[in-house]
């Protein structure tokens, strides 16, 4: 099901899929389409990286996730979920595709390659969301970009710069791509060329009872010998650490727009404290919501919201939530999408733990990774020993009884279930995406190796957390007396193969020599979405 999604999240060729981000921007958001989000910062902080002392914003990330993330689900058919989402690291890939761009633009200026204003004007000028029968309207986009994207045309006009940076520099790289006749052959070859895997996932989730509760003393000398692993652990999880007030609420809006007539504003705020006293008198303010509010994000939730922080909401909005108590309902509050009602239903505290006071829960957590993964890690092995004696995954571990797609496609792509014999299906080695298992180019590579006389493969995989013991079930070889009539398609193919590794081999030289800080606390689980989604309308 996630095929498509996992080959195209790896490959620096991405910024096809990607386009020009800032670009994206202006067609993935619409008038009204947060319901009463801000596009401010979850996290409370406001860089979600900073790369080389360059600043990549939250906001940026926040509305780069949620676009992908939608794409994602309408790739999927609908079934893609943040549990997908978190088990092939999307938020990561997210923030790391930012980062790369980041880094092509710093390499662009350093290379001398620059952006002409008229080169940025003809961008603009070209976009036909800001314009007006067939013509650029500055108006058009003025409004866009200070009412749709949050920010000003002068900011717009920076970032999109240096989006134009980072594809000169692809394109550069892209010219010196040159391939050989031998590179071509391997390229149909790998197309038109099938394997068939069979393979054990082996999870350390699935080995928690056999590992145990650490002991005491395992925790005390943990604490003792690598103080600092359990420092950094906690860094990494500060989100559950330390979380600022937080409510949870409901709202009612009647969308109004910022320069309405003053008849419309009447007409809004009487309809609105008409439904303000109804719930005064014991109305359902779930029901209201569903019947009358403009919000198409919430609207069918009553007008859910979630829990929320500080920094998501818009700031009229986000002041008059937080000075409610629990079951309380808010005057009206106006704020850019129109006048609202926010009735708050649960209030949660201010939470901090110290580093002192988790330490212990910490480092029970890591001694507990440790057992887990050590033992995973042995029984892969212990199970690829035997198969090279001659017996099989099947008998080995026998696969249980096939349950519907959809739950296959979670266990398959997170992980944790009783190992099992899987089957990758036939496939064709393209990439370094393998179905069902994920994306490794070593295996990907020795996988291309096996045959009817070396079934076996030489070492276990680690991949995704799991460790993979793999063997081959089938293999259909090329025919390459067709090669000939499809020569200039495979060259295509391979010089985009060869693009790919250029720009992969680029970007880690860049990443090895640059000064990287990610926003941790953007990265961990939970929602990201339930922050940045409320209505899409």
């Amino acid at each position: 099901m996630l095929d498509t999604l996992r080959k195209n999240s790896k490959s620096a060729l991405i910024y096809v899929f990607f386009g020009i981000i800032i670009v994206v921007f202006v067609f993935s958001f619409g008038p009204g389409s947060d319901g009463c989000r801000s596009g401010a910062l979850v996290s409370g902080g406001g860089a979600a990286a900073t790369v080389n002392g360059k600043t990549i914003s939250v906001a940026d990330f926040e509305q780069t996730y949620g676009r992908i993330y939608r794409d994602y689900q309408a790739r999927a058919g609908g079934s893609f979920n943040e549990e997908l989402a978190a088990s092939i690291g999307l938020k990561d890939k997210v923030l790391d595709q930012l980062i790369e761009r980041e880094l092509l633009a710093q390499a662009a200026a350093d290379n001398g390659i620059t952006v002409s204003d008229e080169e940025l004007a003809g961008e603009i000028y070209g976009m036909a969301a800001f314009q007006v029968d067939g013509e650029f309207d500055p108006e058009q986009y003025k409004l866009i970009i200070e009412r749709q994207l949050g920010t000003t045309t002068s900011q717009f006009e920076q970032d999109l710069r240096r989006d134009l940076l980072a594809q000169k520099m692809l394109g550069s790289l892209s010219g010196a791509a040159k391939v050989s006749e031998d590179e071509v052959r391997a390229e149909y070859t790998r197309e038109r060329e099938k394997l068939d895997l069979s393979f054990v996932r082996f999870s350390p989730h699935a080995f928690k009872a056999e590992a145990g509760e650490p002991t005491e003393a395992q925790v005390d000398e943990l604490l003792k010998v690598d103080l600092a692993r359990v420092e950094e652990h906690y860094k990494a999880n500060s989100f559950r650490f330390n979380k600022p007030k937080r409510v949870k609420a409901r709202h009612l809006l009647v969308k109004l727009d910022e320069k309405a007539a003053e008849a419309d504003v009447e007409a809004a705020t009487e309809k609105l404290n008409d439904l303000r006293q109804q719930v005064s008198g014991g109305a359902d303010f779930a029901a209201l919501a569903k019947e009358h509010s403009q919000d198409p994000g919430s609207k069918e939730k009553g007008g859910d919201l979630g829990v929320f922080g500080p920094g998501t909401m818009d700031p009229a909005f986000e002041k008059a939530a937080f000075a409610l108590e629990a079951g309380q309902v808010s005057e009206l509050v106006r704020t850019r999408f129109g006048l609202h009602l926010i009735k708050v239903e649960e209030v949660l505290p201010e939470e901090k733990r110290s580093l002192d006071d988790a330490k212990r829960e910490l480092a029970s957590e890591l001694l507990l990774q440790d057992a887990t993964k050590a033992l995973a890690k042995k029984k892969a092995e212990e199970t690829l020993a035997q198969v090279k004696e001659g017996k099989k995954l099947e008998e080995l571990w026998p696969a249980e009884e096939k349950k519907d797609e959809p739950q296959q496609a979670m266990r398959f792509e997170i992980g944790g279930a009783k190992p099992q014999v899987e089957a990758t299906g036939p496939f064709s080695p393209t990439g370094d995406y393998i179905p069902r298992i994920g994306v490794d180019a070593a295996l990907t590579a020795d996988a291309l190796a096996l045959d009817e006389k070396k079934p076996v493969a030489d070492k276990v995989y680690e991949i995704n957390g799991n460790f993979i013991a793999v063997t081959l079930k089938a293999r259909q070889r090329a025919d390459l007396s067709e090669l000939a009539a499809k020569m200039d398609e495979y060259r295509g193919k391979a010089r985009d193969r060869k693009i790919g590794e250029v720009i992969d081999g680029y970007l880690k030289s860049l990443k090895e020599k640059a000064d990287i800080e990610k926003n941790q606390a953007l990265l961990g689980p939970g929602s990201l979405l339930d922050q940045t989604e409320v209505g899409t309308g």
